[in-house]
């Protein structure tokens, strides 16, 4: 989803990070969410609501807290404020990374698995042996059968 002037992003901080948690289009529905989401959750630490603005003239994302609420402030720490604009051109590079890093991924698992090495030839003393004991084998099991029958008439 493209961020655009009209976007609201409620994000949540739990675990040492801030991470997205929902976007609207108002930021009174983008407030409410963040309240909620404070008082429901249980790991999240602190939450706040971002309007993102693009600033053509310099190819910039800036990114404006509307609205901080924090559960670590009754603690006596505070989580990490991060306002600083973001640098259009790092993303896409980001952006770029990923999407190949998943392509090489993609590509590595349709790859057929290697084949197993080729035997050596079975030599001509070898073919020799097995051969025999196929055949005293079966005339073992010949004779045993007619033995069978032979004990059987009598």
């Amino acid at each position: 989803m493209p961020i655009n002037d009209d976007m609201f992003e409620v994000e949540l901080f739990s675990a040492g990070t801030w991470r997205i948690g929902a976007r609207y289009d108002s930021a009174e529905a983008a407030k409410a969410e963040a309240l909620r989401a404070l008082e429901a959750g249980r790991n999240t630490l602190a939450v706040r609501v971002v309007s993102n603005t693009f600033d053509p003239a310099t190819q910039v994302y800036k990114q404006v807290t509307i609205l901080r609420r924090d559960r670590a402030a009754e603690d006596g720490k505070k989580a990490p404020s991060v306002n600083t604009p973001v640098d259009r051109k790092a993303m896409a590079e980001r952006y770029e990374q990923r999407r190949s890093a998943v392509a090489k991924q993609r590509q590595a698992a349709s790859r057929p698995a290697k084949r197993a090495k080729p035997r050596k030839p079975v030599s001509g003393v070898t073919k020799l042996c097995i051969n025999t004991l196929c055949v005293a084998l079966l005339i073992g099991i010949l004779m045993t059968a007619l033995n069978y029958i032979q004990t059987s008439l009598h």
